[in-house]
């Protein structure tokens, strides 16, 4: 096994949990998350020799690019039968039954920035680059996003 293939596992290792835990608000349902989880490694894997900086940063982009791109529209119209909790999630932070539920009402792009910004904790900046636009337009995205879950979830917020 080459140095490169060593380093990509290992990465993988690190970020399974949490890129399947993000892939999984972001689409709604298991199968849909994994599938875009290994969507998204393999076009990591592609480029992981030029990868440069932060390499969950460039997961998360993939993450998103997969779950707003042309492919997701055409699948929007399959309708989830059975709501999963998060395995991976510790008890005590696994979110509200009615998140999955409210995350999928809100627009693709908005759910997106919503998850990375306050699921994800990223920051403003990771958030933007993820997204592909400027830190303002990120952050205006989140806040719609948040403001909207708190409208309809219980009391205790999004969490």
């Amino acid at each position: 096994m080459s140095d490169q293939e060593a380093s990509f596992r290992r990465f993988v290792a690190e970020q399974r949990a949490g890129s399947l835990r993000t892939a999984l608000l972001l689409t709604g349902d298991r199968g849909s998350a994994e599938e875009l989880v290994q969507a998204a490694l393999t076009r990591v894997w592609r480029r992981w020799r030029r990868v440069e900086g932060d390499p969950a940063a460039v997961l998360r982009r993939e993450l998103v690019r997969g779950v707003t791109g042309w492919r997701a529209r055409l699948l929007r119209g399959e309708q989830v039968v059975e709501e999963l909790p998060d395995p991976f999630a510790p008890p005590s932070s696994r979110p509200s039954p009615a998140l999955p539920r409210a995350l999928r009402e809100l627009p693709p792009r908005t759910r997106a920035a919503t998850v990375l910004r306050w699921y994800a904790e990223c920051s403003e900046d990771e958030t933007a680059r993820a997204l592909g636009c400027p830190v303002g337009t990120a952050r205006a995205e989140a806040a719609t996003g948040r403001e909207s879950l708190l409208a309809v979830l219980p009391a205790g917020g999004p969490r």
